[in-house]
């Protein structure tokens, strides 16, 4: 059975995020540009829901690129 992933705890979803997050901060090679959109805002603009969950995760926010 398929399941949706707006059905995920968001115990899990947060962890996901996090996951996600931890894996892009680790690329090498990355060249910041003014126009670069950082993964936790892209995940906060999906829905409220997620945009509720995005914020309320310090670790996502808690790397600073320059």
């Amino acid at each position: 059975p398929r399941c949706h992933i707006e059905s995920l705890p968001v115990e899990l979803l947060s962890y996901i995020f996090t996951l996600a997050t931890h894996d892009c901060d680790s690329e090498e090679g990355r060249v910041f540009s003014p126009e670069s959109v950082t993964l936790p805002t892209v995940l906060a603009s999906v829905n409220s829901r997620w945009r509720k969950l995005a914020l309320s995760v310090p670790t996502l926010w808690s790397t600073l690129s320059i």
